[in-house]
């Protein structure tokens, strides 16, 4: 019976062989897993501007809805990394 590392290291190759197998990856990658390849429809969503383009160096640019919820992520998730290791870093118990 495995313990420990090598369980956990069984389950996660049981889990990726299993999601390669459903999700079409192996069978893109050429190899025949006897299932059908998964159709995949083409599924296009262009960001939409929230602000006048501009033109820079032949790009028309400008500021989007994608751009602006991606620069709110990573202000939120850098704000919950700096508050949450703040104690770890000055060395006090949590």
């Amino acid at each position: 019976m495995l313990k420990g590392c090598g369980s956990l290291a069984v389950a996660l190759i049981l889990v990726g062989v299993l999601c390669g197998l459903s999700s079409g990856f192996l069978a893109n990658l050429g190899v025949d897993t006897l299932l059908r390849e998964p159709v995949l429809p083409t599924i296009v969503l262009p960001a939409e501007p929230i602000s006048k383009t501009i033109e820079v160096l032949g790009f028309r640019t400008g500021l989007t809805n994608t751009m602006l919820a991606t620069l709110v992520t990573d202000v939120v998730l850098v704000a919950l990394a700096f508050f949450g290791t703040r104690k770890l870093r000055a060395g006090e118990p949590a």
